[in-house]
């Protein structure tokens, strides 16, 4: 669903800032939200923007937000399966999570998030990182703002588990937690 992709993407450019190279940052040089290594894997020698025979920090300052945005259309969104969630909020929260935290992590916390929303009868799925089928109907049988706010909750206690195992990254706690408490207010356009 194209408006759920564009909504999720206004929300994520806008967290996402320009060039980036922050000492302790596991990304390395990030544009946009894009990182070196990801650059390099989805647009092969494609990556070398500045035409110079190498793949490097620089041509990580030069990625243009339509080359982003193709980017997350592909390895952040349909990829993963984001495109498959029906409602426009869980799937803008899930996305922002994957660019943030890799799409394999943000699918575990949407399978944490409605284990502890799925209405009793429902069939939890396991938390393996994989969107498939069991996920997405114990999803449709949740209350999407049920959903929502057990993601909040989730990515902050994922955030907070990320510096008590690693204290160097205490520098991005207050942008992280800010970034957990998102809630998407748009309305289910499905």
């Amino acid at each position: 669903m194209e408006e759920f992709f564009e909504y999720a993407l206004r929300h994520t450019f806008g967290e996402e800032g320009g060039y980036a190279n922050v000492k302790g940052d596991p990304g390395g040089p990030t544009n946009i939200g894009v990182t070196l290594e990801t650059m390099q894997k989805a647009l092969g020698t494609g990556a070398d923007l500045n035409h110079d025979g190498k793949v490097d920090a620089e041509d990580v300052k030069l990625l243009t937000r339509e080359q982003a945005a193709a980017i997350y259309r592909a390895w952040y969104w349909r990829e993963p399966g984001f495109d498959l969630i029906g409602d426009i909020r869980v799937a803008a929260k899930v996305f922002d999570i994957g660019v943030n935290a890799g799409p394999r992590v943000a699918t575990i916390l949407l399978q944490r998030a409605i284990a502890h929303s799925a209405p009793p009868g429902v069939a939890h799925p396991r938390d393996d990182g994989v969107l498939g089928p069991r996920t997405l109907a114990t999803l449709a049988a949740c209350d999407p703002e049920i959903v929502v706010a057990a993601l909040c909750s989730e990515q902050k206690l994922f955030y907070l588990s990320c510096i008590e195992h690693d204290p160097v990254k205490v520098k991005f706690k207050d942008g992280w937690l800010k970034r957990a408490g998102w809630v998407p207010g748009e309305r289910n356009l499905a």
